[in-house]
């Protein structure tokens, strides 16, 4: 199996930024919009004050103090570096988001020593394969979330990952197509 360089994206991927974002709208707005619920990058706002912009606003660095790991991205990390391939973190943010969303990555993933902040990702760093749960970054492979049609591939090649374990395959697969 050859060893590759998988690129991580951080939200959505590796962390859990949407849930303490959705709990400080549904406090603020008096929703109770669900996570499920957020099918398309915009989310389907209950009231006509609450707009896009306004929602966006509630997206603050202090929400990195309460971001979580995606369920089984702590377990698939540590596998994929088991398995010799070499990680690095590429994401995108506003500067004032950048100190707390490193301090989030590296207070849970002590082990990614690469954060590369890039809007475009394929220009920023070589890598195999990309890991991302936003369709219009065209990873190799899409991390399904609500707003991506769970991770239904788009474009041939694609594969879709429900979790953290179809990750590990998915790299695993591209890693011995590689080899053969």
């Amino acid at each position: 199996m050859k060893t590759l360089t998988v690129a991580l994206d951080a939200d959505g991927v590796l962390l859990d930024i949407v849930t303490p974002w959705l709990a400080k709208y549904n406090r603020e707005a008096g929703d109770t919009l669900r996570y499920e619920d957020i099918t398309t990058w915009l989310w389907p706002l209950k009231y006509a004050e609450w707009t896009e912009a306004r929602k966006d606003l509630l997206r603050t660095p202090d929400l990195y103090a309460a971001a979580r790991p995606i369920q089984g991205a702590l377990d698939g990390v540590n596998t994929l570096l088991d398995q010799g391939h070499r990680l690095v973190v590429v994401t995108h943010d506003f500067p004032t988001h950048l100190k707390s969303k490193i301090w989030a990555l590296r207070y849970w993933f002590p082990v990614l020593e690469h954060v590369v902040f890039a809007k475009n990702k394929r220009n920023a760093v070589r890598y195999d394969v990309l890991v991302d749960d936003a369709i219009h970054n065209n990873p190799e492979v899409l991390f399904a979330q609500p707003w991506n049609n769970y991770g239904t591939p788009t474009w041939p090649g694609q594969l879709g990952a429900l979790h953290w374990p179809g990750v590990v395959s998915a790299v695993k697969m591209h890693a011995y197509s590689r080899t053969h």
